[in-house]
């Protein structure tokens, strides 16, 4: 998964960029007809097993989910920034160590 888990991070994960059935930052993120948002790898088996929504609210199939690429693209520039700033800090606790 990618770097702002919801296990992982200091702050609570907005639940917007939150896959449901894994708790962790959507990754892939691709969207039903009803308009929920999950992790490729959690909706694409699921859909594929069960045939309707995760959140149960209507039968779906793996050619109707789209990918969100907007989403995709913010949570993709706040990995980014997340990992810059952990350098930052790393680099700054092996300064003090000194």
């Amino acid at each position: 998964m990618g770097l702002l888990d919801a296990d992982r991070s200091a702050e609570p994960l907005e639940p917007s960029l939150q896959c449901q059935p894994c708790g962790q930052m959507l990754d892939e993120p691709l969207s039903t007809p009803c308009g929920h948002v999950f992790c490729a790898n959690c909706l694409l088996p699921w859909a594929a097993r069960r045939r309707h929504c995760p959140l149960r609210c209507q039968l779906i199939s793996r050619q109707e989910v789209r990918r969100v690429l907007p989403l995709r693209s913010l949570v993709s520039r706040l990995e980014m920034k997340i990992s810059h700033l952990v350098r930052i800090a790393s680099f700054s606790l092996s300064l003090k160590k000194k």
